[in-house]
């Protein structure tokens, strides 16, 4: 940790700002750790332009931070999202990240879960 009231302390990154607008996001994706950039993108909220920050993430580094882009644009994308899930599922490395993109377009494509109503035993 850095000295107390040094300029550069580093914090706990539950301390850390929530970003939930798209331009925070980005600033987020930009300087964070990939804890903080995972932490950055779960907390996110629809709003105009996250869909395009998330595609952008889906290019991090990181893996962990690619996932959680994918995990994302599986809640809140639109086809845009498909088709970076898409691409993302034919060319990331991580094999964990290529995991997630599928469930995203499973969710997409599918919609949420929902329970189905109870069988009465008759043919429909």
């Amino acid at each position: 940790m850095g000295d107390i009231g040094s300029p550069r302390s580093e914090r706990d990154p539950a301390e850390l700002p929530v970003a939930t607008e798209p331009a925070q996001l980005r600033e987020a994706l930009r300087r964070g750790a990939p804890p903080q950039r995972v932490a950055a993108i779960r907390s996110a909220v629809p709003a105009p332009g996250l869909e395009a920050v998330l595609e952008e993430a889906l290019s991090d580094p990181e893996p962990s931070v690619r996932a959680a882009a994918a995990q994302a644009l599986g809640r809140v994308g639109r086809s845009r999202a498909i088709r970076a899930l898409i691409r993302t599922v034919s060319e990331d490395p991580s094999a964990a990240v290529r995991s997630e993109a599928v469930a995203a377009l499973a969710e997409r494509l599918t919609g949420p879960k929902r329970q189905r109503p109870p069988t009465t035993g008759r043919p429909v």
